[in-house]
């Protein structure tokens, strides 16, 4: 038994209440079902939960911010808001990247000295600069794309993106994540869930 993080990318309609929505894009995934693909099945699901506030949002006071939470004034994050998701144009999602981008470039030193051999780890790999640059660009697009929607993604069509689907490489599977978000259209909604399983 274990909970996870699962951003849902629906098209919102308005006709249902939005839990309603998102318990008809669950429903098949939830046990005694027949999840789609062989794909995960969880006993129950809800908003935000140990995940609240997963997204940031300039939009303060949108009604279509889903549990918002605003920073206090003396906070860096004043002037946003937290929030369980919403339509993706209201998303910071430039502000999640770059705070991501600029962890993963925080690691660059370790990275340089671990393939270069100077760690001690392991032996030096023999790889040009340009090749280790190459390698370390592809950790940061993928640290970029882990900050769009975490580890775990049920897509518009129904699949189930799930990190522990994926080996120890976990780079492509973040990479996939990503730019499946960036190609979403911007009235898409993302709606972070506390999943259990």
């Amino acid at each position: 038994m274990s909970y996870k993080p699962v951003v849902v990318a629906v098209h919102r309609n308005r006709e249902v209440a939005l839990e309603r929505q998102l318990d008809l894009v669950m429903a098949p995934f939830l046990h005694g079902s027949r999840p789609p693909d062989g794909g995960a099945q969880c006993d129950e699901w809800w908003i935000g939960g140990y995940w609240a506030g997963r997204y940031l949002s300039t939009a303060d006071g949108h009604p279509d911010l889903i549990a918002p939470h605003r920073f206090p004034a003396d906070s860096p994050l004043a002037g946003c808001v937290a929030c369980d998701g919403g339509p993706k144009h209201l998303l910071d999602l430039g502000r999640l990247r770059a705070a991501a981008a600029e962890q993963a470039w925080r690691r660059w030193p370790g990275f340089l000295a671990e393939n270069r051999g100077g760690s001690g780890l392991r032996p030096p790999e023999e790889r040009s600069p340009e090749a280790l640059r190459a390698a370390f660009d592809e950790l940061v697009r993928a640290e970029r794309g882990r900050a769009a929607a975490g580890p775990n993604l049920l897509t518009l069509d129904g699949e189930w993106l799930d990190e522990s689907d994926v080996g120890p490489d976990r780079t492509p599977h973040f990479r996939r994540i990503g730019d499946y978000v960036d190609a979403l259209p911007g009235d898409a909604w993302l709606v972070c869930l506390t999943v259990h399983f």
